[in-house]
């Protein structure tokens, strides 16, 4: 596409765009980027920022309305692709570790105290009974952050060791490139001589022979080499499926850590964390009302709830608006389902007694029976988990009880749902309810 048909195309995108947000906020999140190239291979639009992580946030949030502006004016739906440089596009190195992403920046809880402190020690020397590292649990989790994080600590205290990061699809499309290319020495050369291997998201290797015995041998030649080898992935080894055994076995020869969803303390830590990076008062009380909000309302992925409250910061700084609950939901509707910040124990115990077929005095009640403590025991569970008051304050909501008691509550629920699905179900749709 000639550079005036691109031109004019973008003009028209930003148009039909005005007709869909508003246009101060079309001249001031997309005015200023400029069209670079058109990629007819994946219908991306190349464009130049100044400033290309704002802009990426600004993109992420009007998505939908740039694919339906882009379908007018291209006859397509068309993604943004940021350059901060004209003529380039910014994607990162495949070893390029992340600033961002260190020890010191890393929110340990309960849910990731041990994946943190193996990572650190990792980094810091070589250990047989660590080796592999296998990191697991959902996406989002900080898995990522964990391997970036062992990356710089290495670079920086040990430069002498040479450390490759990368991920399996990228590992896979060098294999198939170096097969076709004849340069299968090269491949092998550069990821069979490094002191540390690190590959993300292992499970894409399932079902691809040739690059599951690729990783095998590098495995080998590796391990007998006492270089260390550092796995993440979605699932345990046991659980990898399409994956030989012969490699499974050898990535949990290691050690295996997992990384769980952050209870809400947790999640609220890791956003004041990102308070303190942009200089932020988190203590201020709108700013803490907006954080309440998203740590109650993401709780599933770090990645998501970091996301938000950058979204919440960089719109209040260009609009230049304080902070508060109801200027993040405001920003947050149209990204997330964030659920409502105004559920109470009251509400859950209502929930609780409708789905068990009690009532909510039952729950209050000094009854034993397992029919009646069992749903208490929930109801106190999702009390914790999904409002932001004390232990004390939500042992006043079920017959002044103890705060020990709700601890102890809390804690066998959230034991039991780790070994029972069936529980876990029950939990997730009484969650749904709220």
């Amino acid at each position: 596409m000639e550079r005036a048909e691109l031109n004019q195309k973008w003009e028209q995108t930003l148009d039909y765009l005005t007709d869909r947000i508003q246009k101060y906020r079309v001249d001031l999140f997309f005015g200023e980027l400029v069209p670079q190239r058109f990629r007819e291979k994946d219908s991306a639009i190349v464009v130049f920022s100044n400033n290309p992580e704002i802009s990426q946030i600004n993109i992420d949030r009007y998505k939908n309305d740039i694919s339906d502006a882009t379908q007018e004016a291209f006859g397509r739906p068309c993604s943004l692709v940021v350059s901060d440089k004209k003529g380039e596009e910014s994607f990162p190195n495949e070893d390029q570790f992340d600033p961002r992403y260190t020890f010191d920046s890393f929110v340990e809880g309960e849910n990731s105290r041990l994946a943190f402190v193996t990572a650190l020690t990792v980094a810091e020397g070589y250990n047989k009974k660590l080796n592999p590292l296998f990191i697991y649990g959902g996406s989002g989790l900080g898995k990522t952050h964990l391997m970036h994080a062992i990356g710089q600590y290495v670079r920086r205290n040990h430069p002498k060791k040479k450390v490759l990061y990368i991920s399996s699809e990228t590992f896979t499309n060098e294999y198939v490139q170096a097969v076709g290319n004849k340069t299968i020495d090269d491949f092998r050369k550069k990821y069979r001589t490094v002191d540390i291997l690190m590959i993300d998201d292992i499970q894409f290797i399932a079902g691809k022979a040739g690059t599951v015995n690729e990783i095998f041998n590098t495995f080998e030649t590796l391990t007998s080499a006492k270089k260390q080898i550092v796995l993440s992935s979605d699932k345990p080894p046991k659980d990898l499926g399409d994956i030989p055994e012969r490699l499974t076995s050898r990535f949990a020869g290691g050690m295996i850590v997992d990384i769980q969803i952050p209870d809400y303390e947790t999640r609220v830590a890791i956003l004041h964390k990102k308070a303190e990076i942009e200089n932020i008062d988190y203590s201020d009380p709108g700013v803490s009302a907006a954080i309440d909000l998203i740590a109650q309302g993401i709780q599933t992925n770090i990645r998501e709830l970091e996301s938000a409250f950058n979204r919440v910061i960089t719109f209040a700084n260009l609009e230049h608006r304080p902070i508060t609950k109801d200027y993040a939901k405001s920003i947050l509707t149209d990204v997330y389902n964030i659920k409502a910040a105004d559920v109470t124990p009251d509400i859950i115990k209502e929930k609780v007694a409708e789905y068990f077929g009690i009532s909510t005095a039952d729950i209050e009640s000094a009854k034993r029976s397992r029919e009646i403590a069992y749903p208490r025991q929930i109801a106190i569970y999702l009390s914790k988990e999904k409002t932001n008051y004390s232990l004390e304050k939500i042992a006043e909501y079920f017959g002044n009880r103890n705060h020990t008691t709700i601890m102890y509550s809390h804690n066998k629920v959230k034991e039991d749902m780790e070994r029972d699905p069936e529980l876990r179900s029950i939990v997730e749709r009484i969650e749904e309810s709220l």
